[in-house]
């Protein structure tokens, strides 16, 4: 009987990987942006990206985003932070409540928590 090792490889041996035959440098880009936050990251979001923005649908950052992070919340308020329509806190926040019914103190919490993800993937 063979043996299988099942080898999982980081976040970011993935996107390298993926860069090397991925023909869409904007869905990469996205994808390469979001990693901090994203807890394992595979070649089928790159893939899947690059197909809705072939197909040529225009909020295919906000599909792409739901299916790398499930948590309804945090990926509004990833979306709502990438929004450069929005130019004040005030904005982010009221278009945070606007989407997902909850309060300021969500916005913040989650915004503080996404913070941190950054930060320990970063160091």
């Amino acid at each position: 009987m063979p043996i299988i090792l099942d080898v999982k490889k980081t976040n970011e041996e993935v996107h390298r990987q993926v860069g090397k035959w991925l023909d869409d440098p904007e869905v990469y880009k996205f994808v390469g942006k979001l990693m901090p936050l994203i807890s394992t990251v595979s070649m089928r979001y790159y893939c899947k990206g690059a197909q809705l923005r072939l197909a040529g649908f225009v909020d295919w950052r906000n599909s792409l985003l739901q299916m790398m992070i499930p948590d309804r919340q945090v990926a509004a308020l990833i979306e709502i932070q990438q929004d450069t329509k929005l130019k004040t806190e005030q904005q982010r926040v009221d278009r945070f409540i606007a989407a997902t019914e909850t309060s300021r103190a969500m916005y913040y919490r989650i915004k503080t928590k996404l913070a941190v993800l950054k930060k320990r993937a970063a160091g």
